[in-house]
This record gives structure tokens, C-alpha cells and sequence, in this order.
């Protein structure tokens, strides 16, 4: 019984297999809806470099927050702070420009020197 039943399942896998062909008609609508996609021009208007002279953006972090985007000053083993320091010179190098984060610590009551600036 139980081989019956093994030879039942693989037969059955096997059909699954068969059934999911490729189908040209899909593969086709689907190109089609991507190039229409490209071709609608939905694009932002942001360049991909630009001088700002340097100048220097610098944003405040207040709250009662344990993690910061933008203090990574070095390259790191861990992947996201390693990511978000090679994203951060990579904004610096294309448009010229300087980051800097204030951190505010304040209380989870909506209190604190965070937001008394």
C-alpha cells in the first residue's frame, strides 16, 4: 500500500511539473506591461550629481531613538551599518556635500532636551 501510494505522489509531482510550462502568452503580456511601464516616463526629476559646494546638511535626531542613519563614520562588518556608511559617502561624493547628525536624547514621554530645541 505504502508503495502504491509513493509511485501515486511522484506521478502526481511529475504532472504538476508538466503542467507548469512555460506559456509564451504570459511572458509576452508581461514584457509588454514592463516596456509600457518604461515608456510612461515616471521618472524623478532628481540628478544624479550636482555641486553644492560643499555645503553642509546637518539634521537633528531627537527622541527617545537607540539608532542612528547617519553616524557611521567607518566602514563596518555589520551589513547595515556598513550599507548606511557607503550610502552616506556616496551622498557626500556625488553632490558634493557634507552630512552631519545632532542626536538628542529625550524622554518617552515627549519631554527632554531633544525637544526644547
Amino acid at each position: 500500500m505504502k508503495r502504491f501510494l509513493s509511485i501515486l505522489l511522484v506521478a502526481v509531482m511529475c504532472l504538476s511539473f508538466v503542467a507548469c510550462g512555460d506559456d509564451v502568452e504570459v511572458t509576452t503580456g508581461l514584457a509588454t506591461v514592463t516596456d509600457a511601464t518604461e515608456d510612461a516616463g515616471e521618472k524623478p526629476d532628481i540628478p544624479l550629481t550636482y555641486d553644492y559646494e560643499g555645503y553642509e546638511f546637518t539634521f537633528l535626531s531627537a527622541g527617545n531613538n537607540a539608532y542612528s542613519e547617519l553616524s557611521f563614520d567607518e566602514e563596518s562588518s555589520i551589513p547595515l551599518d556598513n550599507a548606511q556608511y557607503k550610502r552616506k559617502m556616496k551622498m557626500q561624493q556625488d553632490y558634493n556635500i557634507e552630512i552631519e547628525e545632532i542626536s538628542e536624547f529625550s524622554y518617552s514621554s515627549g519631554g527632554g532636551p531633544g525637544f526644547k530645541r
